[in-house]
């Protein structure tokens, strides 16, 4: 990258805050508690399809006791970048009407927004903007969500180890608190 893709980047995404606001506010609506698959599930298939319309070749792979998890590629073959992220919450389904996401400030407070929902966003955003300045790397990327984080991912666990062993970099998008 060079330092005028840089700035390219950071004018898209500052040109785009109030739409990542908005997306990550659409996130939080979704609720998803790991102990509820329907939940995770139908964030996933959200999720996928935005992956889709980045051109990303999505797959899902089916998970039985906690949500399916969602793998994005773009390019083929191993190196490259493995992005990881987790769609699962510890809050119940109904917590976000009694605690709705508020903006106070330069500061947005909602269920989940600070335990990966924001990094999904910041991720989502920063590969929409490579792909719009057509600066989108050549190596290949995948990227994996995991519906069991939570619960110490006893069912995705081995998934991520097996897709980082074939990356050179693994970025998670957790932020920190």
């Amino acid at each position: 990258m060079t330092a005028d893709s840089n700035h390219q980047i950071l004018r898209y995404l500052r040109d785009h805050q109030d739409d990542m606001v908005e997306h990550l506010k659409k996130l939080i609506d979704l609720e998803s508690p790991t102990n509820h698959k329907p939940s995770v599930d139908r964030l996933g298939g959200i999720l996928a399809q935005e992956l889709r319309e980045l051109g990303a070749d999505v797959d899902i792979i089916p998970k039985n006791q906690v949500g399916d998890c969602v793998r994005a590629k773009w390019g083929n073959g191993e190196g490259g970048i493995l992005i990881l992220s987790h769609m699962d919450t510890v809050w119940d389904v109904g917590t976000v009407p009694g605690r709705p996401t508020r903006i106070e400030g330069n500061r947005l407070y909602g269920v989940g927004s600070m335990d990966m929902k924001g990094g999904i966003v910041v991720a989502l955003w920063a590969l929409r903007a490579l792909r719009e300045l057509n600066i989108f790397p050549e190596q290949p990327i995948t990227y994996l969500f995991n519906s069991d984080e939570e619960i110490g991912s006893p069912y995705s666990g081995e998934l991520i180890e097996d897709e980082a062993r074939k990356h050179r970099a693994v970025f998670v998008t957790e932020p920190p608190q």
